[in-house]
């Protein structure tokens, strides 16, 4: 393959990277094409990650009988504020 820095990618034109690639922007890899680059590159796949171990994401400050947001913890109550009283000139 003709070389290509992956950082200088996106200046080249879309052939000459096809070119590079040996592939074809229609067809994609032949099989045998895929499965050589697969053994040699290995599969296209991120590594899973660990997940997160129970309680590594407790917080020692915040009691667990508490609520992680406490002024969510009670109904909204809005003060009793008497209607403006709107001009009959908006609705005629």
């Amino acid at each position: 393959m003709a070389e290509i820095h992956i950082t200088d990618a996106y200046r080249q034109p879309v052939d000459a990277i096809l070119a590079a690639l040996r592939t074809d922007a229609q067809l994609g890899l032949s099989e045998p094409e895929a499965e050589a680059r697969r053994k040699k590159f290995g599969r296209n796949e991120l590594a899973a990650e660990d997940p997160v171990p129970d309680g590594a994401l407790d917080d020692p400050l915040i009691p667990d009988e508490e609520p992680a947001l406490p002024e969510f913890a009670e109904p909204v109550v809005l003060p009793d504020v008497p209607p403006i009283a709107l001009p009959e000139a908006l609705f005629s």
